[in-house]
């Protein structure tokens, strides 16, 4: 008899999802800017903060849109965070997003262009036959518009 956990049949994931690779210490190296994969080559990626210490290993992630993303596993101590016992109250609201009790206000998004191209381009998918190159390529600006409207 098997030992953990129940094998079943392979979950199905679709192919226009997340994709994802973990890299382990052996499969990847780091070289000044440049990240070094194992079966890929080297990539230069763009820096959103220096790494604090050695990673241990690297997952490159492809979202719907087709972007690229490495995510490095690091360890490193935890640092204590001073206490600071000053409250803010937030009230929401329609006008205004949010308004603080220190008197700032934070205005609510303005969506409705991005809504409307939106709307436009999945009308146009809908209409489109399953399987099509045009439809992938049309479902590719949709998922782009979605990150899009998700960043701002």
């Amino acid at each position: 008899k098997r030992k953990g956990k129940k094998v079943g049949y392979p979950k199905f994931k679709k192919k226009t999802g997340r994709q994802s690779a973990r890299f382990t210490l052996n499969s990847f190296s780091m070289k000044g800017e440049e990240v070094y994969l194992a079966k890929i080559g080297n990539i230069k990626p763009i820096w959103s903060r220096s790494l604090p210490s050695e990673p241990s290993s690297v997952t490159a992630i492809k979202d719907c849109a087709g972007r690229y993303f490495l995510s490095f596993v690091v360890e490193i101590n935890p640092s204590r965070i001073p206490a600071i016992n000053v409250s803010v109250g937030i009230d929401l609201g329609l006008k205004t997003f949010a308004v603080l009790s220190t008197g700032e206000k934070v205005e609510s998004p303005n969506y409705s262009k991005l809504d409307k191209r939106l709307r436009r381009k999945q009308h146009q998918l809908a209409r489109q036959e399953k399987g099509s190159n045009r439809r992938e390529k049309t479902r590719l600006s949709i998922a782009k518009l979605h990150n899009q409207i998700r960043d701002t």
